[in-house]
């Protein structure tokens, strides 16, 4: 299982998220279960920028990731989808539940003393199978979302 874990605060990677996305989707089809699909992403202002910020950036990914997981359920999964954006499956939950999730991860991330860093979450979140019942399609509907989420602005929760 080592390999499936990213040495990021030990997450799943972008091919075990693959892997648990798929074996959720067949499992909400055949049972006919709701499950959340959140795209999250740290934004990052670093005060100062020096030889230091890579590290810096790494140990506050690092805290983010924690704080997120604190946030979430021992069921839900949790792990990098892509070059700094997070995924979280959080499984058996309405399309009501990525809101109450998302303020709770936002509201945790404000409250943390970044010192004079600056950190804000952007979260794109759909609900299968209300925004989609196709796996890409799902994953490319949250990715929008996300994106749209960064341009409007810090701590933005966005949902279809």
């Amino acid at each position: 299982m080592q390999n499936n874990l990213n040495n990021l605060n030990e997450v799943l990677t972008r091919r075990m998220f693959d892997y648990f996305f798929d074996k959720e989707v067949k499992r909400a089809h055949r049972y006919r279960l709701f499950f959340s699909l959140v795209l999250a992403q740290p934004n990052i202002r670093l005060s100062s920028k020096g030889i230091n910020a890579r590290v810096k950036k790494k140990e506050i990914m690092n805290t983010v990731t924690c704080l997120i997981s604190r946030e979430i359920r021992n069921s839900d999964i949790i792990g990098w989808f892509d070059k700094g954006k997070l995924f979280i499956i959080l499984v058996e939950t309405d399309n009501h539940t990525p809101v109450k999730v998302g303020e709770r991860l936002i509201d945790s991330i404000k409250t943390y003393n970044f010192g004079e860093d600056k950190v804000s979450l952007s979260i794109g979140a759909v609900c299968f199978p209300t925004d989609g019942v196709d796996t890409q399609a799902i994953i490319d509907k949250a990715a929008s979302l996300l994106s749209q989420a960064r341009v409007k602005g810090e701590n933005q929760i966005l949902l279809p």
